[in-house]
């Protein structure tokens, strides 16, 4: 995923969790931050899942790292892990096929 993909992502993340940060803030620029270490997490997860995809290209793929990061914001991983593992499994078929 590149720098530009991952603030991408992390502004859209940022809007499903109605959040309004302030890049001049530091502590809204340490919560960005954070936000951008969950996207990354969930990127690294999903490939060592289903192996490596296109962020750009995959909209399924974007949109469980986008989940991901937001159950991970949380403290709920356990719960993602719970609600995606059968659509995971799909996804997985999906890209071996």
């Amino acid at each position: 995923m590149t720098e530009e993909q991952l603030n991408a992502l992390e502004l859209e993340l940022e809007d499903e969790l109605q959040l309004f940060l302030d890049s001049n803030n530091q502590e809204h620029m340490r919560i960005k931050n954070r936000l951008k270490r969950h996207l990354k997490n969930g990127a690294f997860y999903l490939i060592s899942k289903i192996g490596q995809f296109d962020i750009a290209e995959n909209l399924t793929a974007r949109e469980y790292v986008i989940n991901y990061a937001r159950y991970s914001y949380y403290g709920v991983l356990d719960e993602f892990h719970q609600n995606y593992q059968g659509d995971l499994r799909g996804l997985q078929i999906e890209n071996f096929e």
